[in-house]
């Protein structure tokens, strides 16, 4: 019987000045965030000082979860806290039949999707399109052409993950064209396997920043998330790969 294989290669990037900066005079600067205790009983006590010793006479404070069903949503209570301990108005992301809006979908299906209503967004995650299977008389090159036999490979036609330069410009890149930062993209493969060896070759024209940067290929063995992961690249690589797996 055949089982389901997924190969994944997969680009990391961390944070690449040439695509976006920092004020300088910031950097370093932060200090440690201050726990501020909002509890009414505290804050309105006798002799409370400054401007929130009264703004919290017209406030209403919510925690806790429930399910409103009028509105058909989860709701919060009313002088109340949220515990993140009740498993009420929580699920586990393997337990959603789609995604939960604003759940990153490879986010690991054993963690919460939602917790107690509250949903966790992953701010590095974009569902860009910038892995692409493109052709090198593609009219978007109007500078380096990174695929086909133009960029070092073979043929007319590669996989490649960048943005164009009018792309770039859109996206604020300090110039030209390729990956941004904090960038996670990856291009997948299903197939069906019975059984045996299986070597995997490709040609590849690798350019990233050394130390910050990665190109993996990973394997999931079983199609349900048992992912390994083959080779990893950092750094500029060209040549074939033969792969075993």
């Amino acid at each position: 019987m055949s089982r389901p294989y997924c190969l994944v290669v997969l680009l990391l990037c961390a944070l690449h000045t040439s695509a976006a900066a920092k004020s300088a005079s910031r950097t370093g600067t932060q200090g440690r965030f201050q726990l501020w205790d909002s509890r009414p009983q505290i804050a309105n006590q006798p002799g409370g000082q400054g401007v929130f010793s009264t703004a919290f006479q017209g406030t209403t404070f919510f925690g806790g979860t429930f399910w409103a069903a009028d509105s058909g949503r989860w709701e919060a209570l009313p002088d109340s806290v949220w515990t993140f301990d009740t498993g009420v108005g929580s699920a586990i992301v393997g337990d959603l039949a789609a995604p939960y809006p604003g759940v990153d979908p490879y986010k690991d299906p054993s963690l919460h999707a939602i917790m107690e209503g509250w949903i966790g967004f992953d701010n590095t995650f974009e569902d860009a399109g910038y892995f692409r299977r493109l052709e090198s008389a593609d009219p978007r090159w109007n500078q380096s052409i990174c695929v086909g036999a133009a960029g070092g490979l073979g043929g007319d036609w590669s996989f490649w993950c960048g943005a164009f330069p009018e792309e770039a410009d859109d996206q604020c890149f300090a110039s030209g064209q390729g990956y941004g930062n904090s960038w996670i993209l990856c291009i997948a493969q299903t197939f069906a396997y019975s059984g045996g060896g299986v070597t995997l070759a490709f040609d590849t024209v690798i350019e990233t920043e050394s130390g910050y940067d990665f190109v993996t290929v990973e394997v999931d063995t079983s199609g349900a998330g048992d992912v390994v992961e083959v080779v990893a690249y950092d750094g500029s690589v060209i040549g074939t790969q033969n792969l075993s797996l």
